[in-house]
């Protein structure tokens, strides 16, 4: 985790202009950012160029202030990707499901965006957010993602977690978690069977499987927010898809 924050004369960025190219010591760089929306730095992601607004925040993390809009029907590599093979293929951006999937059943990567525009939103499911192909039977953590070399998908609880990150920004509902300096975004959520709901609260998915078992689903813990709470939540099917936000950890 990102501590002691120091005072610098210069561009705290120092010149860094990528995602992948951002440094701890560039982070510890960064004044934390406040409810005015000053503090915020702006990073590209060198797979697709697109930029993302970033900031130091009150868990003493950097985050990404925007949802991740990486579109499938692409080839992520361990130079640019938080991955440990040397390349994984994101499929194109549909989500294909017409049934709820059983255990022990095939679930792929899927990426779906609903506007064809340079932000999205973007939905991923969690093989997608988690960067492995058939993830559907996966009950421990993993440490790869489909976040930018560098940073990684959120857990739910402990370092580098939204839990730390809700307590220490006393981020209690949607009025607060959509407000600078966290800039969350109520896209809801996309089920099994490809069916938007819950659009104006805010669905992140964690990298933490809920170890939730039943005949039908197994579940991933999710950040949620809505109009009169924010919390972590354990009961997401790994088959539905929410919005993602990265934090730096290298």
């Amino acid at each position: 985790t990102a501590e002691n924050v120091v005072t610098y004369s210069g561009d705290p960025l120092d010149g860094i202009e990528t995602m992948q190219t951002f440094t701890a010591a560039a982070c510890n760089r960064l004044p934390e950012a406040d409810t005015a929306g000053n503090n915020i730095y702006t990073l590209k992601d060198s797979r697709d160029n697109k930029s993302y607004k970033i900031a130091h925040l009150a868990d003493g993390n950097c985050w990404m202030m925007q949802n991740l809009a990486l579109g499938g029907g692409r080839t992520i590599y361990n130079t640019d990707s938080n991955i440990t093979t040397s390349s994984i293929s994101i499929p194109a951006n549909v989500i294909t499901n017409t049934s709820n999937p059983t255990i022990g059943s095939a679930t792929v990567m899927q990426v779906r965006t609903y506007y064809n525009d340079y932000r999205g939103p973007y939905y991923y499911n969690w093989c997608a957010a988690v960067a492995i192909s058939n993830c559907y039977d996966t009950v421990t953590e993993p440490s790869t993602s489909i976040c930018p070399k560098g940073w990684i998908l959120p857990r739910a609880t402990g370092s580098y977690s939204y839990t730390s990150l809700v307590s220490a920004g006393n981020i209690s509902n949607k009025s607060i978690a959509e407000a600078a300096p966290y800039y969350f975004i109520g896209d809801g959520a996309v089920g099994w069977n490809g069916t938007t709901s819950g659009v104006g609260n805010g669905y992140y998915i964690t990298r933490s499987p809920s170890y939730t078992i039943t005949a039908d689903k197994i579940h991933f813990y999710s950040f949620q927010y809505s109009a009169a709470s924010a919390a972590i939540n354990s009961q997401f099917q790994k088959n539905g898809a929410a919005s993602i936000r990265c934090v730096f950890s290298s």
